[in-house]
């Protein structure tokens, strides 16, 4: 059964299962409200939905440009989409950790934490492959080098 939310010339705006039980409850449908403002991001702040977002998706939208919020909304529906609001909003809290702010960060961790990617074990070396160290990176050298050359890091 479905509660069916309309405007005031009775179009339908989106529709809702209904809950049962004796108890209050609340269920947020997010995925409509993600597509629509993923179309329109300049409009989410004066949302009301804005104001209901978890606090790790409003610190995360904050981070992002104008031009990448929309393209971040749009990446939050197919998640939603896919496998939940809550995977969606983990894979949200999981980037802010590694400092991420664009979409293709949000789509890539999503990847890296809900597909079944096997572990796979370091490959042997045979006897005729030499051991290598790892070589160090030092940008600062490579800089020094450049300027002489006459180029720059811009």
């Amino acid at each position: 059964s479905l509660v069916i939310v309309m405007d005031e010339n009775f179009r339908e705006i989106v529709r809702h299962r209904r809950l049962y039980g004796d108890t209050k409850q609340q269920r947020m449908e997010w995925l409509p409200y993600l597509r629509q403002l993923s179309l329109r991001p300049r409009a989410l702040k004066y949302s009301g939905i804005y104001d209901m977002m978890p606090a790790a998706m409003k610190q995360f939208l904050e981070g992002c440009s104008n031009t990448e919020t929309g393209k971040v909304l749009k990446v939050l529906a197919e998640l939603t989409d896919r496998t939940g609001f809550d995977s969606a909003l983990s894979t949200v809290s999981q980037a802010l950790c590694y400092g991420a702010s664009d979409a293709e960060s949000l789509k890539n961790l999503y990847r890296r934490l809900y597909t079944d990617v096997p572990e796979l074990p370091p490959m042997p070396l045979g006897p005729e492959i030499p051991a290598v160290r790892q070589m160090p990176t030092n940008l600062i050298a490579y800089d020094v080098f450049l300027r002489k050359g006459g180029g720059t890091n811009a």
